[in-house]
């Protein structure tokens, strides 16, 4: 079992100070935000911060299972200190046909990558054309807000609901 927390406030750090051997209880995972409900070409993954974990999950899958379809993943942050599984991303690169494309919001003098947030305006820009045919399944992870808006933007688009996948995070 595997986490990832943001800090946030008194949880996470009591989270932080616990020993190894301390019983704790886990209750979830509780739905379905699973490759294995559908089948398609290609995948697209979006992301916002901590909800890059559940991608993981599934590139991971992915490797391990050889999968060759294309896997799109856009992961939106604040900072580039704020980006998650960096390394294991490049390794994942390597073993799948992966393009990770980062976007940050306020991003430091030597970025060089795509600058603000996920939303509209970027999707149409960086998705592939295919993803209005139904060849891709699009799976959204973040703060309830990126995840509702990027939904709608999707809608906006014309991405078809049934190929549109959501899990979103918030503070318990």
């Amino acid at each position: 079992v595997e986490f990832t927390i943001r800090h946030a406030g008194d949880f996470t750090e009591l989270v932080a100070r616990l020993e190894p051997g301390r019983r704790v209880y886990l209750d979830g995972p509780h739905g379905s935000f699973s490759l294995d409900m559908r089948t398609s070409g290609g995948l697209i993954l979006i992301a916002g911060g901590v909800g890059l974990t559940p991608m993981m999950s599934m590139l991971r899958t992915l490797a391990h299972r050889r999968d060759d379809r294309p896997v799109l993943l856009l992961v939106g942050a604040r900072t580039e200190q704020d980006l998650l599984f960096r390394d294991e991303l490049r390794d994942l690169s390597a073993r799948l046909r992966l393009v990770v494309i980062e976007v940050l919001s306020d991003p430091s003098p030597h970025w060089r990558g795509p600058v603000g947030r996920v939303d509209r305006e970027l999707l149409d820009r960086l998705l592939p054309r295919q993803v209005h045919t139904g060849a891709c399944e699009l799976y959204l992870c973040g703060p309830p807000r990126m995840v509702q808006s990027l939904t709608l933007a999707l809608d906006q688009l014309g991405v078809a609901p049934e190929h549109v996948h959501t899990e979103q995070f918030d503070m318990v």
